[in-house]
């Protein structure tokens, strides 16, 4: 932390206002941020100081504004995610799309871990500090990785102004990204024929916990893979891209990171979306 005369491990922590108006515990917990950051020292337990923050207009120059009183949130339109709160509900214009595989599944399991699907063959794994991690990957009895996670991944905000120019997270080190791993459910984060991996985690009385479906395993259709068509006879050839998926989400405050490794013919990729409440 910035402070002279010496070195402190200071926290600093953001500040929301709860918007009960609407009574449901869902409410977007996120949708009203304040421009106070309150600075504690972590070895004493006592904030020593509350920084304000720029807010991208006429507050810039962090002069202090008038204090609100009374609802402080009547200016303020909600943002909300959970269907119920949704003007209008959710889309009423999509009609089911079911996924079905009335033979199975393409890939089989072995041993708890080992993965065999097409010519591709691995084992997957869970651990607290790096999440799904995939290992001994072979294609066509040629080895193609040794261990595929993610070591860390660091989200440097980049804002020049103070107190911004400190904030910078490193969402696998600092919690360890196991511990942020969801339950995944079937029809809603998964489709079609599933296979679902269980993990441990250690509590904080150091005892091993297991926590279920926190990585899930799928085929999913994406597309065409490659056709032609042979003009002289009219006789067309084509092949659907089917994939196989490893899959776990973590929550991260108001992020979802989705991390899919997907396995194709002849290469592995990594796809990471984001989701931002």
């Amino acid at each position: 932390m910035d402070q002279p005369g010496g070195v402190r491990r200071y926290f600093q922590g953001l500040v929301y206002a709860v918007d009960t108006r609407s009574e449901n515990p869902d409410s977007n917990f996120y949708a009203f941020p304040l421009p106070i950051i309150p600075v504690m020292d972590f070895e004493k337990r006592e904030i020593v100081r509350i920084d304000e923050l720029a807010t991208g207009g006429a507050g810039d120059d962090l002069v202090p504004a008038a204090p609100r009183t009374g609802a402080i949130l009547d200016h303020c339109a909600p943002a909300e995610y959970v269907p119920e709160l949704l003007p209008g509900g959710t889309r009423k214009d999509l009609k089911p799309l079911s996924v079905v595989q009335p033979e199975g599944p393409s890939f089989s399991i072995k041993d708890e871990s080992l993965v065999e699907w097409q010519k591709w063959r691995f084992r997957v794994s869970f651990n607290p500090r790096e999440g799904a991690v995939i290992h001994d990957v072979y294609y066509d009895d040629r080895s193609v990785l040794y261990r595929l996670s993610i070591s860390e991944m660091t989200v440097p905000y980049a804002d020049p102004r103070p107190p911004f120019h400190r904030k910078q997270a490193f969402d696998f080190g600092d919690g360890g990204i196991g511990h942020a791993v969801n339950n995944l459910t079937l029809g809603c984060d998964c489709l079609g024929v599933i296979k679902y991996f269980d993990g441990v985690l250690c509590t904080p009385e150091g005892k091993a916990e297991k926590t279920s479906r926190v990585i899930c395993l799928h085929e999913q259709d994406n597309g065409i893979g490659w056709k032609h068509t042979n003009w002289r006879t009219g006789r067309a050839v084509s092949t659907r891209r089917r994939e196989l998926v490893v899959q776990f989400i973590i929550t991260l405050a108001n992020y979802e990171y989705i991390f899919n490794v997907r396995h194709l013919n002849s290469w592995d990729l990594q796809d990471i979306p984001l989701t931002k409440c």
